[in-house]
């Protein structure tokens, strides 16, 4: 099979080409005649397929989200485990198709008299995202969590947690302040921009706006580190990671409880009781994570090892990164080799908020009281007077 990059891709005639694992969005295929083409993992999302004549080609898992097929013949091609929601095939001929696992929804137009089901596509079921859960399932997912963090690879996701509106409103906040800094918008558009330039951390988020007030507690992560933690555990850190397209990734490292008092590949000097931890940490992606911006990898289960990571632990190890779609939370053990990966896209930023949280007698990495204006915390009703350690006393010398 030819190499996509050795053909001009606005042929009509497509045959035999390979564009695996490609990013293709709104691509434009109309009027054109594919013959065995293997689109295998390709984002083809708001592509146009229409008048098109596809014959023997291969869609698996590939996203043809709101992808225009009006009018086109589809004959003895492979749609299995695609993403076809809000996809139109109408006015289409579809002869020996295979849709096993495919997913569609209300907004996914078919031929008329077509049943998708009969071709074993799946229809998505519409999410209520902010149920409430019972109790006893709660519980049963604190105890999962836990176990995950403690005992399993050492992280968990929990996807549909955050309302996506909330999470596209901060994701808004922080890009102004990221394009606000002039060495990143003078270097933002140049071909070969400086890399240092795609990245920036954003500190003191708790005075930015009342979301990130939010952000900081999540009930339900706060009743999984108080069972790691300990009843009066306090935040070490809270800031938000941006990464803009075409950002470096980091090298493997911990951050238990601090990063920056030891050396790469060094032991843990010291060692406690089983499932008692002192840094667990949260991750809240303003963005889809996945492997196309550079999302999250870590190494499961290597908690266990009680060291730090040399640099080059990547190469000898299979980290695994992370898929969060956007309103997802993940949770990690502090000891969990994690890494942030590229962002090779060319168009899709990965901003984060990250939180550390340990034990109330670990000192903070950073003051987070100090900088936080008074007037924010001393109104609210929840966690965060105890985040900030606002009533912790330390011992004192008796008299």
């Amino acid at each position: 099979m030819k190499n996509y990059k050795n053909h001009k891709l606005n042929k009509n005639n497509l045959s035999e080409i390979n564009f695996m694992k490609l990013n293709l969005r709104k691509h434009n295929f109309k009027s054109s005649e594919l013959q065995k083409c293997d689109f295998w993992e390709t984002n083809l999302k708001n592509s146009n397929f229409s008048n098109t004549k596809i014959q023997e080609c291969i869609f698996t898992d590939s996203i043809l989200q709101n992808s225009n097929f009006k009018n086109s013949t589809l004959i003895n091609s492979n749609f299995n485990h695609s993403n076809l929601k809000k996809a139109d095939f109408s006015n289409s001929v579809i002869k020996n198709i295979t849709l096993r696992d495919a997913i569609y929804d209300n907004k996914t137009r078919w031929p008329r008299d077509f049943n998708p089901k009969k071709f074993g596509a799946i229809k998505e079921r519409k999410k209520i995202e902010n149920k409430k859960i019972s109790v006893e399932k709660k519980n049963v997912l604190i105890n999962k969590i836990v176990k995950s963090l403690t005992q399993g690879k050492g992280y968990y996701v929990v996807k549909n947690f955050f309302d996506k509106k909330k999470i596209k409103k901060a994701q808004k906040i922080l890009m102004k302040i990221v394009l606000s800094d002039k060495k990143i918008a003078i270097n933002f558009n140049k071909f070969s921009k400086d890399k240092k330039f795609l990245q920036k951390w954003i500190t003191n988020l708790l005075n930015i706006n009342p979301i990130f007030v939010e952000f900081i507690q999540p009930k339900l992560v706060m009743q999984v580190f108080k069972e790691i933690l300990g009843e009066k555990f306090i935040c070490g850190f809270f800031e938000a990671n941006c990464l803009l397209p075409g950002a470096r990734g980091q090298f493997p490292h911990i951050d238990y409880p601090y990063n920056y008092n030891y050396d790469i590949g060094e032991n843990i000097p010291f060692k406690s009781r089983n499932n008692f931890l002192f840094n667990c940490q949260l991750l809240i992606p303003l963005n889809e994570m996945s492997k196309y911006n550079g999302s999250t990898a870590f190494l499961d289960h290597s908690y266990r090892f009680l060291r730090f990571p040399n640099r080059n632990a990547i190469k000898k190890h299979k980290f695994k990164q992370v898929n969060a779609p956007l309103g997802s939370i993940v949770l990690f053990n502090g000891l969990t080799w994690h890494t942030s990966m590229p962002n090779y896209s060319s168009n899709k930023e990965r901003f984060c908020v990250i939180g550390q949280y340990i034990p109330h007698f670990i000192k903070p990495m950073i003051d987070i009281k100090a900088t936080t204006k008074s007037n924010i915390y001393k109104k609210d009703k929840k966690y965060l007077k105890q985040l900030l350690g606002i009533n912790l006393q330390f011992p004192l010398k008796k008299k």
